[in-house]
């Protein structure tokens, strides 16, 4: 038998890639030409290596493997730099100070926000009333409501007012860097336009992007009419074509809490009935069997043809790819090593776009696939089941469970909670959402028959709503979900080597694993004993980035004091995105015992916090005697001072500028200070406040 090295070559491909593209993220400043003049030197090396006469080729044939990986790891590095829009002339951003409008192309779908509609567009022309260049680049578009937007689609080209400026990084602690995420996507600058900064234009550019979009869109009105109740045509919309919008926060929530919130993402699942389905269905067909690579060739085409439709996401490029090799495999007679052919299809997307490996969707996906393949047949020969349908729920219940074991550690560092009731949850949600997927493709392909459509619209409806009302019956128990979980990077890749290695021991009676696998968890243990000794010795003052709100927070040990905490949480989303992160992220609850002090009188707030004396001012309309001696002054909302007025008032040993400030009023503000010898922090620009006391 060949050993696993052999078996799977892509594997030893894919690895040195992805330490390549890992130092680019990590070492994103290494000059070009280095890299260049360095995949150049590989390349002189390797060629001469092959010149060698064949005995020392033969006695120096470590040489070769380190020039391979070599030359892939510095490949990586070099595709990730020439995947960056900026090394293009024609990139928008280069010239856009020049001109007062731009030519975008809609190549996204509307997605609306509480004042706004979202698009992603392509830059494809800047101009003004006497110039004309075109460009190249991809931003974000958000348009004022108004019904005119109801009429933009993809594939529409508008003139906008050029408003464009940089997408902000979050820079709140535990916050999600949305920043981050749009630059993985090629997207640095974003754009809002008011209803009359912008205009259709007569051109409609359509592509095989805007005709599989054309197609999600009738797919999603067809389910709209057969299932009119809008908690049920969210999830059938969700699980048919990926379109999530209609799903309300609540309902999305509780799926996320009862673990199964990938049953309503299109993933590998739905790749895997839709090829399986067609091939089978084909092959019954005495033309195809006769002719099995058509019926699979053809099978495959279905099976991308849904896949553009979904938009391409992560999980579903990765299952299509996959299948792709698998079917090319099947026509060939070849047997297929699983693990090779996962490798595979990750170099392949890699090599489209490296900057996925950042992609949270992209490493949950792999990672369920190679625990399935590693642990799913372990874990279901561990039990013996005569009863055939008791052996079809332990298979379900081996899957899930082998699922999890390589992705829980990714959940707790990336959403910092663990759904307690998964396997109990993925019982009643997988077999009934296979069935509803199925009924909705019957039907889509039946919709002209109306009757026929409304009774399976019917149908659908009340698997949909049984499904809802059981998922959030169970999201309500106090111990459906483990919340406000904080996990380090470290702490992370702990936990995925502790339970492949323990996994490894009980399923292969390795001793070594077993001591590596608690030499591991020990460690882990280590770690989280040092993450309470810091969080019991921790005394912060935090000032927040949240535009337009004033805010302060004082943390000590394991709690915190926000006077402000009533009116942000008016904001839905600044409980979701800032304050819930940040207090995961600190592990702090709200304070119990009065631990502050804290006077408040018309704008101003004092505080008197673990020896320190901050002020905080909303306008200046007080004088003192003397001036007034604080460790931190944080000047917010209608604050403006003058130098004169603070050096007779108040001598701060640090001013920060809240993002409560107007922007009109802070360059103002910004200078005058900066000509002070105190040092300045603005959070607006330079993010979140954190003075480690």
């Amino acid at each position: 038998m060949l050993p696993f090295w052999k078996q799977a070559p892509f594997v030893r491909i894919v690895l040195p890639f992805i330490l390549g593209i890992l130092c680019y993220l990590y070492f994103p400043l290494i000059h070009p030409s280095l890299i260049v003049a360095l995949f150049i030197g590989l390349g002189i090396a390797w060629w001469g290596y092959h010149r060698w006469p064949d005995f020392y080729k033969l006695k120096y044939a470590f040489l070769k493997g380190i020039f391979i990986n070599s030359i892939l790891f510095v490949a990586a590095y070099l595709l990730c730099l020439l995947h960056q829009p900026s090394l293009s002339t024609k990139w928008y951003h280069h010239h856009e100070k020049k001109y007062s409008h731009a030519l975008v192309k809609m190549v996204s779908e509307p997605k609306p926000t509480a004042k706004s509609i979202g698009f992603e567009i392509e830059v494809i022309a800047l101009c003004d009333s006497a110039n004309y260049m075109p460009t190249q680049g991809k931003a974000l578009l958000y348009i004022q409501q108004h019904e005119l937007v109801q009429t933009i689609r993809q594939g529409d080209v508008l003139l906008i007012k050029n408003t464009f400026s940089d997408i902000k990084k979050n820079n709140n602690p535990g916050g999600f860097d949305y920043a981050t995420y749009c630059k993985s996507k090629k997207i640095v600058q974003q754009a809002y336009v008011t209803t009359h900064d912008w205009q259709h234009t007569q051109k409609h550019e359509e592509d095989l992007n805007s005709f599989f979009a054309g197609v999600n869109a009738y797919t999603c009105s067809l389910l709209k009419k057969a299932l009119p109740d809008s908690s049920t045509h969210g999830i059938a919309e969700a699980l048919l074509v990926g379109y999530r919008t209609d799903i309300d926060d609540e309902l999305w929530e509780a799926y996320s809490n009862s673990g199964i919130v990938h049953i309503i993402a299109i993933s590998g699942m739905h790749m895997a009935m839709i090829y399986g389905s067609v091939r089978w269905l084909l092959l019954l067909i005495p033309f195809f069997k006769r002719r099995k690579k058509i019926a699979i060739l053809i099978a495959l085409l279905f099976m991308w043809g849904f896949a553009c439709i979904t938009g391409l996401p992560a999980s579903v490029t990765r299952a299509a790819i996959m299948f792709t090799f698998i079917g090319w495999a099947d026509m060939q007679s070849y047997q297929t090593n699983s693990i090779n052919t996962l490798a595979a299809a990750a170099f392949c997307m890699l090599c489209y776009n490296p900057l996925l490996l950042q992609d949270v969707g992209f490493q949950l996906s792999y990672m369920a696939v190679l625990s399935l393949i590693i642990f799913y047949k372990p874990i279901y020969h561990l039990l013996y089941i005569q009863t055939k349908i008791l052996d079809v729920v332990w298979k379900l219940m081996a899957m899930t469970i082998a699922a999890q074991l390589l992705t829980f550690p990714l959940c707790m560092y990336y959403f910092h909670q663990f759904p307690l009731l998964f396997l109990f949850t993925n019982l009643i949600a997988v077999p009934l959402t296979t069935v509803i997927l199925y009924l909705e493709i019957v039907l889509v392909l039946l919709h002209p028959l109306i009757p026929i459509m409304h009774l399976l619209g019917k149908v659908i409806a009340a698997f949909i709503l049984f499904l809802n009302t059981s998922v959030l019956h169970l999201s309500q128990w106090s111990f459906a979900v483990w919340s406000e979980i904080q996990l380090s990077m470290l702490q992370m890749f702990l936990l995925l080597m502790m339970v492949s290695l323990i996994s490894y021991w009980l399923f292969y009676k390795k001793t070594t694993a077993m001591l590596a696998g608690f030499m591991t968890l020990w460690i882990f243990c280590l770690t989280l004993l040092y993450h309470r000794y810091e969080v019991y010795h921790q005394q912060k003052i935090v000032v927040y980035d949240i535009s337009k709100q004033r805010n302060v927070e004082l943390i000590s040990q394991n709690e915190y004091y926000n006077p402000d905490i009533d009116s942000l949480r008016r904001f839905t989303k600044n409980e979701t995105f800032t304050l819930k992160p940040a207090h995961t992220y600190f592990s702090v609850k709200p304070m119990i015992a009065s631990w502050v002090q804290h006077k408040h009188v018309e704008g101003i707030d004092l505080f008197y916090f673990q020896g320190k004396k901050i002020i905080r001012l909303a306008h200046t309309r007080f004088h003192t005697t003397s001036p007034l001696l604080c460790d931190l002054l944080i000047l917010s909302q209608q604050c403006n001072i003058d130098t004169g007025w603070l050096s007779q008032q108040i001598h701060p040993q640090q001013i920060v500028l809240d993002s409560s400030i107007p922007f009109w009023k802070l360059a103002s503000l910004k200078q005058t200070l900066r000509n002070t010898a105190i040092p300045l922090h603005i959070v607006g620009e330079q993010g979140a406040f954190i003075w480690h006391l």
